[in-house]
This record gives structure tokens, C-alpha cells and sequence, in this order.
């Protein structure tokens, strides 16, 4: 038999998250198996989207307020680390060894139609 994993609370924490970004002008993908932790990419889909801090703090915020009762470390965020072609990555602790990683891919403030 396979140890656990935290992939259940991933994939019950991804709507939200997704929804999160959406309102904030970001879409959201799951990059990785979800085994270790939570690897997600953040593109900025509509002119309005946010800046990445604010996106981030908006997705920690809720790791926070939604695991703090069992977790004092919830929330806890480290980063931005810069990573190639300008993405930004952040990790949020969500508590008890789970942990969402998500990469921001920068906002390019004009384009072309």
C-alpha cells in the first residue's frame, strides 16, 4: 500500500482557488501530481487582471482563514523567488505538510489586438 498524500485536499481546495484568480483576472492551471505538494501556474487572462503579490495574497488569505483552526502555520507564505521568463514563485503553507506552490506569470501591461 502507498503512503497518503494530501492530493485530496488539493483537489478540494482547486475550485476555489480558481475562482479566487478568476475574479482577480488570472487563470489557473495544476502543473505537477499533486503527490508532494500543490504545483499551480497563474496567467494573467484580462487586462484587468491584478498584480501577482495581490493575487497571492488573496490565495493565502484563504489558505489561512480555512485551515488556521487546525494549523497555527497556515498561511505562511514564502517567496517571491523569480524563475525564468519573469515568473515569480510564491509557496503557501497550508498546514500539516501541505503546501501550494504557485508560479505568477508577469502582466504585460500593453498588447496588440
Amino acid at each position: 500500500m502507498r503512503a497518503p498524500t494530501h492530493a485530496p485536499v488539493y483537489a478540494a481546495f482547486f475550485p476555489i482557488l480558481a475562482e479566487i484568480a478568476q475574479k482577480r483576472g488570472y487563470a489557473l492551471a495544476v502543473h505537477g501530481s499533486l503527490n508532494s505538494d500543490m504545483d499551480l501556474v497563474a496567467i494573467p487572462w484580462t487586462v484587468t487582471a491584478v498584480s501577482a503579490d495581490e493575487l497571492v495574497e488573496a490565495l493565502r488569505l484563504y489558505a489561512a482563514q480555512t485551515m488556521a483552526m487546525m494549523f497555527s502555520a497556515a498561511g505562511t507564505l514564502d517567496g517571491p523567488e523569480q524563475k525564468p521568463h519573469g515568473r515569480q514563485a510564491w509557496s503557501i503553507i497550508v498546514g500539516n505538510g501541505a503546501v501550494i506552490d504557485i508560479s505568477v506569470m508577469p502582466r504585460v501591461v500593453s498588447y496588440k489586438d
